[in-house]
């Protein structure tokens, strides 16, 4: 099942690259067009390494007072995510990347993701309480036996 959803994202999402590039075109001139996606991918990549460069500094400062980066590692991670999707040309990769250039918009995905893994670590952590309750109830038959 998985296999078939990556498959459809990497066909689907270059077809609407595409087709949105070419009805782009169309309604615009297209060397506006690609003015429009060079120009774009240029200033996202300029805004992605200045943002990295702070995150870079913001890491540096909490390791140096002994704290876990862990806000700037994920910020950091999203920053690339952003800049890789800049350097695709591609109105709607371009239109992700800047968004996800905006610090707000990055901590609300951090937050979603950090949600989902703390209801997923509480489901697995009762059920793991559970199964060593069930597990302590059941003796093993085994220990009756008195070897002399």
């Amino acid at each position: 099942m998985l296999y078939w959803k990556l498959i459809l994202l990497f066909v689907l999402i270059p077809v609407i690259e595409l087709a949105g590039l070419w009805i782009f075109s169309l309604i615009f001139n297209f060397f506006f067009t690609v003015l429009l996606i060079i120009c774009i991918s240029a200033f996202g990549v300029f805004l992605a390494k200045r943002q990295g460069t702070n995150c870079w500094i913001e890491l540096n400062r909490q390791l140096d007072n002994g704290e876990v980066p862990r806000l700037p590692i994920m910020h950091g991670m999203l920053i690339l995510i952003a800049a890789t999707l800049l350097i695709v040309p591609g109105l709607l990769s371009d239109f992700l990347g800047i968004l996800l250039l905006f610090p707000f918009v990055r901590t609300l995905i951090i937050d979603h993701f950090t949600m989902r893994f703390e209801n997923y670590r509480q489901k697995t952590k009762n059920e793991n309480k559970t199964n060593e309750y069930e597990n302590s109830n059941n003796y093993n038959k085994s220990d009756n036996i008195i070897d002399i």
